[in-house]
């Protein structure tokens, strides 16, 4: 380990630029993206709520939400063991082990953890290729994190529709061409999509990714944010890209 007794010879540690937080990444293979940093910005959880996260990888979702909601409290399921244990290194050098449980575990048998109806909200940033799609890493664990079986999403969505109370939300962010798969798969689950935004890399371009928000037992009606643009024509970071990443703190 390296010197502070957190971090392991092949994995790096980084500032998050945000509460002085810090995260534990892999040097090779999976590393959380702008999607996970969008997620947390667009589930905007609030209060003491208690918040689940399928598939929590380095807890990048945990640790960011906790800094916007002090008072939030999270289980994060990790099906991969040394990635769990990871991020439960990361959780507790951040000195966040009262708020964030980290659980080594497939995050569809999350009510089994739990309990029915018992969270507030889930967030899911799932594997956006399944298996046999998508350029195939060699680093297995960035395998397993962005190639999923067929059905795993809407297995996913399942189990979160099981374990977040009535009147609680289901966030997620996939790609935009899912979209009418997981529309389909959340109502099948009882969550009423809600919100929805559609995030572009720049003005005038096809959007790559969307974040949507749906609520258990919902009633009818969705609102199509504007899209957000991450950078202006010239390649910079929009305004709201710049609030995001909060670059002018």
């Amino acid at each position: 380990m390296c010197e502070n007794g957190f971090v392991l010879s092949d994995e790096t540690l980084e500032e998050l630029g945000r509460g002085g937080l810090r995260i534990i990444q892999k040097r090779r293979g999976f590393r959380f993206g702008t999607d996970s940093i969008l997620l947390a910005d667009f589930a905007c959880v609030r209060g003491a709520a208690r918040v689940g996260d399928f598939g929590t990888g380095s807890a990048i979702l945990p640790l960011l939400m906790s800094d916007n909601a002090p008072r939030a409290t999270f289980d994060a399921w990790e099906i991969q063991p040394e990635i769990a244990d990871m991020a439960a290194r990361c959780v507790a050098m951040n000195g966040l082990d009262a708020r964030i449980h980290v659980r080594t575990g497939d995050a569809r048998a999350a009510m089994r953890d739990v309990g029915h109806g018992t969270l507030d909200m889930v967030v899911c940033n799932p594997p956006y290729y399944r298996g046999g799609t998508g350029d195939v890493s060699q680093d297995e664990t960035a395998r397993i994190a962005r190639h999923g079986a067929p059905g795993l999403v809407e297995e996913l969505i399942q189990a979160a529709g099981k374990v977040v109370r009535f009147g609680g939300r289901v966030c997620m962010v996939y790609p935009a061409e899912g979209l009418t798969d997981i529309i389909c798969a959340l109502r099948q689950s009882k969550l009423e999509p809600k919100r929805l935004r559609l995030v572009q890399a720049r003005p005038g371009s096809v959007p790559s990714i969307m974040l949507i928000d749906s609520t258990r037992g919902g009633k009818p009606g969705l609102k199509v944010l504007p899209p957000l643009i991450l950078a202006n024509e010239n390649g910079e970071p929009a305004q709201e890209t710049r609030r995001i990443y909060r670059m002018d703190e």
